[in-house]
């Protein structure tokens, strides 16, 4: 698993229509930084499974890119890796005179009426753990928040 990644993905609306699915596009591997870290980890993978005292009980790998190559390393990363879907930080959050944030610092929806988000689509980076832990943190602050706004 990858973690600190620099690629950003999108998610945007597919049209007006509140039935139709947004289109969600994580853009995988899109920054330089990304695809280093992918080809120098299955080459580092690669050269442990290949050491002698593994190498010599094995018939053959069952998986892996056709050679040694930076490109056929990338395609095979790129044709068999996949999410562990755990999305985050797909709502910015930012004080009020942050243009793109969605969400201010109270978890409220800028520009709409009773509506807050309260989940890891605001934490501003997937973190090298869990993310329960850090959705449970998010939700207390948020309620400690919205209780002292009602008191």
């Amino acid at each position: 698993a990858f973690h600190g990644t620099e690629s950003g993905g999108e998610i945007t609306l597919q049209s007006a229509d509140l039935n139709d699915p947004p289109l969600i596009n994580p853009n995988f591997l899109s920054h330089p930084f990304d695809r280093h870290i992918a080809i120098h980890s299955v080459r580092e993978t690669l050269g442990f499974l290949h050491t002698p005292s593994l190498a010599k009980d094995q018939i053959r790998l069952a998986a892996g890119p056709k050679g040694d190559g930076d490109d056929e390393i990338l395609d095979y990363v790129r044709n068999t890796g996949t999410s562990m879907w755990h999305p985050c930080g797909t709502v910015k959050m930012g004080k009020a005179e942050d243009e793109g944030a969605c969400v201010d610092t109270s978890f409220k929806v800028v520009g709409l009426e009773g509506l807050r988000v309260v989940d890891m689509s605001v934490a501003p980076f997937l973190p090298s753990a869990h993310t329960q832990a850090i959705a449970y943190q998010i939700a207390q602050t948020a309620s400690e928040k919205v209780v002292a706004e009602y008191r």
